[in-house]
């Protein structure tokens, strides 16, 4: 999915999620564990079992949503550029998402979030430096951002 041998770290933040949302998230991570280090962080019962090569999947006991807390068990297993990827059943208007978004920011790479789209459907939200940005998960555009 990578053409250069950056490791990408990707930390779910899975709650919650309406059964469309996880078989997204299922066959997604199914399709890039394979190529890109996966973090789940399981915010509630562990109703996620990652199919296919679990190779590079990681599994973190992780407490509710709290930046603070959760930063400490996952950062620290992160490698490379990193996308963290919250509850897919947060709308996509919240402000608070675009607030906690944009104070999560670091230079170690991006910080995103899946959420719902206007249509309910599961989207790809990209905190950029100035807005959000959004990508459709099931869409044909690279999940990952790259540099060109």
């Amino acid at each position: 999915m990578t053409s250069n041998n950056e490791t990408i770290s990707i930390i779910f933040w899975v709650g919650d999620v309406s059964p469309q949302a996880k078989q997204v998230l299922e066959e997604w991570i199914a399709k890039v564990s394979p190529n890109l280090k996966v973090i789940l962080a399981m915010t509630s019962e562990k109703w996620f079992e990652p199919k296919g090569s679990t190779q590079n999947v990681v599994v973190v006991e992780a407490p509710e949503w709290d930046p603070q807390e959760a930063w400490a068990k996952t950062l620290s297993l992160t490698e490379g550029q990193w996308v963290v990827l919250a509850n897919a059943d947060v709308p996509v208007q919240s402000q608070d998402i675009e607030k906690q978004l944009l104070a999560l920011k670091s230079d170690k790479g991006e910080v995103g979030i899946i959420a719902q789209d206007e249509n309910g459907n599961p989207a790809w939200i990209l905190a950029n430096r100035q807005a959000l940005t959004k990508r459709a998960l099931t869409g044909n555009e690279p999940l990952i951002p790259t540099d060109q």
